[in-house]
C-alpha cells in the first residue's frame, strides 16, 4: 500500500484515501484469517485452501486503479471490498457460502471503516473493470470519459452495451467461430471477472463449471475485449507428448515471448489426454516456464527472433551480444505476457485428484466457480430463442414453463442426491436442448400442416 501511494506522483491520492491504508491492511489480514477458519476444505470443497498469495492478490487488484477513479474514501472502501470478493468469494461453491462471506466483509467494513454495506454499495453486484469508460473529467458527462481506468461499473446498461458491441465485432471478425451468446447479468459478471484476471500481471484463471456454462465462450469474449490474442491448441487423433511440447514452443512461448504480446492460453480438462500435460501447466503457473522445453535449434531461433524484434530498441543494444541475457529477456517477457485460463468441470473425482496432484491450479490461479443459471438468466435465454419464432402465441407462458421445468428438475436432483446419494447433473446445455427441441418440433409440425393444406 505504501508503494502504491508513493508511486502515484503524477496523480496523487487524496489525504482522506491515504489515511485508510493502515485500516485496509488490517481489515484484509483479518478477512484472510477469518476465511481460513470459517471456510475449511472438505471432499466437496477441496479447493477451499488459502495462502499468502491470495492476500497479495487483494492488494494487487487495488493497485490496478488510480486517483481519477477514487473520488472519495467510499470509492476506495468499495474497491477494497470488491477485491476481497474476487479473490475469496468467487471460488465458493454455493450461495450460502457466498452470502456468509459477503456478511463477513460487510462486518469488517462497519468495524474498520464505519460504513454500512447497503448504504455505500448501491449498484449490485459490486463490480470493477477497466473496459467501460465511466470516469469523466470534473464529473462532467458532456466531456469525453477517460479510457482504461479501473473503476466501479455503476452504469450497467452501458456495460451491457459494450459487451454486446464487442460480441458483434467478434462475430464479424471471426465468422467461423461465431458465438450466439445471451449476455444476461451473470454472463457479463463472469466476463468482468475473467477480464480482470487476464489484465493483471501474472494473472491466471481457473474456471470451474459444468458443460455449457459458458466458460470458453466468455473467455474468448473477455480476451477480445482486452485486445489480447487467444490460443486454443487443437489435438487431432494421435496427438502425443512430442506434439504437445512443439506446440508449447511455437504456439505459446514464441508467440508471446519474442515481442511481449499478451496471449491467453485457453485449456480445458477435455483436452487432458495425458496427465503429463498438467505437469507442464503446473510449472507454467508456478514458474512461468517449462523445464527442459527447448531444443538446441529452438534456442537459436529464440535468440535470433528476439534480436530481430528489438533491433530498433536502443536499450537492447547493451545485452544484444550476450546470448544468456537475451534468453533471460525472452523468458521474462513470456512469463509476464502469458495468461493461462483453465476450464474444468467439478463432476467426478478427476477434478479433486488433479487439485491434490497439481497444487498450482489452486495456489496460482484466481478461481471462478460457475453457479447454476439464476431464474432471470433462464428467462433471458428462453426469450431470445423463442422470440425468434414468428407468430408464436403466449410466448411469456412458454418462457415460464421452460424456466419452471429447469428449476424443478434442478431441485429434484438435490433431493435425489440427499435420498439416494447419487448425482444427476442438470446443465445449461440441457436447458438449451429443451428449448431447441421445442423449436424444432414446432417447425416440423408447422411444415406438416402447411403441406397438408
Amino acid at each position: 500500500m505504501e508503494w502504491m501511494f508513493r508511486s502515484a506522483t503524477k496523480l496523487p491520492y487524496g489525504q482522506n484515501i491515504e489515511k485508510l491504508k493502515e485500516s485496509v491492511v488490517n481489515a484484509t489480514i483479518q478477512v484472510y484469517n477469518d476465511v481460513q477458519k470459517q471456510f475449511r476444505p472438505t471432499p466437496a470443497k477441496a479447493h477451499y485452501t488459502f495462502n499468502l498469495r491470495d492476500l497479495s492478490k487483494v492488494f494487487q487488484g487495488i493497485s490496478k486503479t488510480n486517483a481519477r477513479a477514487m473520488g472519495n474514501d467510499e470509492q476506495f472502501i468499495k474497491l477494497w471490498a470488491h477485491e476481497c470478493l474476487r479473490v475469496f468469494q468467487d471460488r465458493l461453491i454455493n450461495l450460502k457460502d457466498r452470502a456468509d462471506f459477503k456478511d463477513m466483509v460487510a462486518g469488517k467494513m462497519k468495524e474498520k471503516f464505519k460504513k454500512e454495506w447497503d448504504k455505500i454499495v448501491t449498484v449490485k453486484p459490486l463490480l470493477f473493470a477497466s473496459f467501460t469508460p465511466l470516469i469523466y473529467p470534473d464529473n462532467d458527462t458532456s466531456k469525453k470519459p477517460w479510457q482504461d481506468i479501473y473503476c466501479e461499473l455503476t452504469d450497467r446498461s452501458k456495460v451491457k452495451k459494450v459487451a454486446e458491441n464487442s460480441l458483434s465485432e467478434f462475430n464479424m471478425m471471426f465468422r467461423a467461430k461465431k458465438m450466439d451468446l445471451v449476455l444476461f447479468t451473470d454472463a457479463i459478471e463472469h466476463i468482468v471477472k475473467i477480464h480482470r484476471v487476464i489484465t493483471t500481471q501474472l494473472g491466471h484463471a481457473l474456471l470451474v463449471g459444468v458443460g455449457g456454462s459458458g466458460r470458453k465462450s466468455l473467455t474468448e469474449l473477455a480476451t477480445f475485449i482486452a485486445v489480447y490474442t487467444i490460443e486454443v491448441i487443437e489435438m487431432p487423433k494421435g496427438y502425443n507428448m512430442v506434439a504437445w511440447r512443439e506446440d508449447m514452443v511455437k504456439k505459446i512461448f514464441l508467440a508471446c515471448g519474442v515481442e511481449a504480446n499478451n496471449l491467453v492460453f485457453l485449456f480445458s480438462d477435455t483436452q487432458i489426454i495425458n496427465e503429463a500435460f498438467l505437469e507442464d501447466i503446473n510449472n507454467i503457473l508456478n514458474n512461468g516456464e517449462i523445464p527442459n522445453l527447448y531444443k538446441a535449434e529452438d534456442v537459436v531461433q529464440i535468440i535470433e527472433s528476439v534480436k530481430e524484434a528489438n533491433k530498433s530498441n536502443p536499450d537492447f543494444k547493451d545485452i544484444a551480444d550476450d546470448n544468456n541475457k537475451v534468453k533471460e529477456l525472452f523468458a521474462t517477457q513470456a512469463k509476464n505476457s502469458l495468461h493461462m485460463v483453465l476450464a474444468m468441470s467439478p463432476i467426478g473425482d478427476d477434478f479433486k485428484r488433479r487439485l491434490r496432484m497439481f497444487p498450482s491450479l489452486v495456489n496460482c490461479c484466481a478461481i471462478d466457480w460457475f453457479l447454476p443459471w439464476p431464474k432471470d438468466a433462464l428467462e433471458d435465454v428462453a426469450n431470445v430463442f423463442l422470440g425468434s419464432i414468428q407468430d408464436l402465441p403466449n410466448q411469456e407462458g412458454l418462457v415460464t414453463i421452460c424456466v419452471d421445468m429447469q428449476t424443478r428438475v434442478r431441485e429434484l436432483t438435490i433431493r435425489y442426491q440427499e435420498e439416494m446419494r447419487r448425482f444427476y447433473y442438470v446443465t445449461p446445455t440441457s436447458y438449451l436442448i429443451l428449448i431447441k427441441t421445442f423449436v424444432g418440433m414446432l417447425d416440423n409440425k408447422r411444415g406438416f400442416i402447411d403441406r397438408q393444406i
